[in-house]
């Protein structure tokens, strides 16, 4: 059982890693929220936006190399 406190801390973590592979300096974390200065957002929109595109095509792939393997069966 993971108390509350543990939870948040990897949260916490796990949002300071991303930022900074993202070499996003001058944020700041409280205890609900990120906050970041003007600008930095859209820094961040095209590499979310990448990321989305790709994990849809991955997650699209699939029931297509399903389908492929099921029409080539008959």
């Amino acid at each position: 059982f993971l108390s509350s406190s543990s939870s948040s801390n990897d949260e916490v973590n796990s949002s300071k890693t991303l930022l900074e592979r993202v070499n996003i300096k001058g944020y700041q974390i409280g205890k609900t929220k990120v906050f970041l200065w003007a600008g930095q957002m859209a820094e961040l929109d095209p590499r979310r936006i990448e990321v989305l595109g790709r994990s849809a095509s991955i997650i699209q792939r699939k029931p297509v190399l399903i389908w492929a393997a099921k029409v080539s069966s008959y």
